[in-house]
């Protein structure tokens, strides 16, 4: 009774230890996932996401940076043709989570955004993919405000669309300046992405509204 009292002690530690150890891969991986890296470097970080998400751990974070990591290769990769590819790639990993975690506002966020990424395969697809990008950030911002990267991703969607569709700079950096109060409001650690990209685009848009006058 002892040696079977001691076994189940050993066993449920082990599986507890276990766990931790997941979670914290998942974190050290998102947190190089978010910095800048090569193509090949990304391409290991993913995998490594990926390979984490499939053995068991299915917390939003491990779906959220398994997606979030393929958007990068879609980004990073040199041959356009291939773009594509791993785009499709990040939106079967984020209909899965997004089946798992509906209202996840950071998930959502990722879905406007390999929209956007499309836009740069070919501009034929610009009004479609900006036009649903934004549906989706509108419905985002409807119910979480706050969310800086959504914010963000809404300002991007201006700062492209011609002035004379409803966008440029005026429009974009009303939603800039509200993710910038949003980023230095969040305190999740977890994602971080997006702040010093808004903060170029405050400054781009600055200068082009200074410019005009």
């Amino acid at each position: 009774m002892y040696k079977i009292l001691l076994f189940v002690i050993f066993v449920n530690t082990f599986s507890y230890t276990s766990g931790n150890d997941t979670v914290n891969t998942i974190e050290s991986i998102a947190v190089n996932l978010e910095k800048e890296h090569t193509f090949t470097e990304y391409l290991k970080l993913t995998r490594s996401a990926e390979t984490i998400l499939n053995s068991g751990n299915n917390s939003w974070l491990s779906y959220y940076y398994t997606t979030f990591g393929y958007i990068q290769l879609g980004i990073k990769v040199s041959n356009k043709k291939r773009v594509d590819k791993y785009l499709d790639k990040a939106k079967v990993v984020l209909n899965k989570g997004l089946k798992k975690y509906p209202d996840n506002s950071e998930l959502l966020s990722l879905d406007a955004f390999i929209y956007q990424i499309r836009i740069r395969v070919a501009k034929i697809r610009a009004i479609k993919n900006s036009k649903r990008a934004n549906e989706i950030l509108d419905k985002i911002i409807a119910s979480d405000p706050n969310n800086p990267r959504a914010l963000f991703l809404k300002g991007q969607n201006l700062y492209y669309t011609p002035s004379t569709f409803g966008g440029g700079c005026s429009k974009a950096i009303v939603y800039f300046k509200k993710a910038k109060m949003a980023f230095e409001n969040n305190t999740d650690s977890l994602p971080s992405w997006g702040k010093k990209q808004n903060l170029d685009q405050i400054k781009k848009c600055n200068r082009k509204i200074g410019s005009k006058k």
